[in-house]
């Protein structure tokens, strides 16, 4: 039978959450086989591929991952992290902008039912302020600190989010008095 792809994505992240970032990759290398047109697997590769400074083929994955069909919000989030940490501001806050629009439409469906494709409403507000708050990095590194502080101010008072929204915002805030 067909794998479900939460099942090497959830063993992949179980492996790197006890270290084995390898293992993890060749876990899902081996899920995908020759095969890469499962998004979701391909995404999350491309992740793993970027925190093991594999760029070029994260870079590769990540497009692939993209082109597969309308990108999910989780693909996007990550792409647009990635896009972040590798210094291209603009296609971050694109990338993360799209992944909020989507969070934010599955977090409005999710309260009717208390979930959206398995994700709790409360999973789904931690991913849209993950979202919001690697924007606003963005926008740190951009100078544009009304806009960072506009985004990140908010999660500040979320226990998900509170610590990397902090520290943007404090950061803006001192940068803000140099500028």
């Amino acid at each position: 039978g067909v794998e479900s792809p939460a099942g090497p994505i959830e063993t992949a992240l179980q492996l790197r959450a006890v270290g084995d970032l390898d293992g993890a990759i060749r876990l899902l290398y081996k899920a995908l086989g020759n095969d890469f047109t499962n998004h979701q697997v391909v995404g999350v590769l491309a992740s793993m591929l970027s925190e093991n400074e594999q760029f070029e083929k994260a870079d590769k994955l990540f497009e692939r991952a993209l082109s597969l069909r309308e990108p999910d919000r989780m693909v996007l989030l990550n792409y647009g992290t990635y896009l972040g940490h590798r210094g291209k501001l603009r296609e971050s806050v694109q990338a993360l902008s799209r992944a909020a629009g989507q969070i934010a439409r599955a977090l409005a469906q999710s309260l009717h039912g208390g979930s959206f494709e398995g994700y709790t409403t409360g999973e789904l507000y931690g991913q849209l302020g993950t979202a919001e708050c690697n924007m606003a990095r963005a926008y740190l590194e951009l100078g544009e600190h009304d806009v960072t502080l506009s985004l990140a101010e908010k999660w500040m008072v979320v226990e998900s989010t509170w610590e990397m929204a902090s520290m943007v915002v404090s950061e803006s805030l001192d940068r803000r008095e140099v500028d």
